[in-house]
């Protein structure tokens, strides 16, 4: 198993670096970011 990386843990619960949502803002994918739109209303 991999290292967990802190830095990446979210108060959310989540963990950064399998979140959708820092995903596309790391890679900067408008488009992306457009379809999570709708997901996180």
């Amino acid at each position: 198993m991999s290292d967990i990386n802190k830095a990446l843990l979210a108060p959310c619960g989540l963990y950064c670096g399998v979140c959708a949502i820092h995903i596309a803002d790391r890679d900067n994918n408008l488009k992306f970011k457009e379809k999570l739109v709708d997901v996180y209303k």
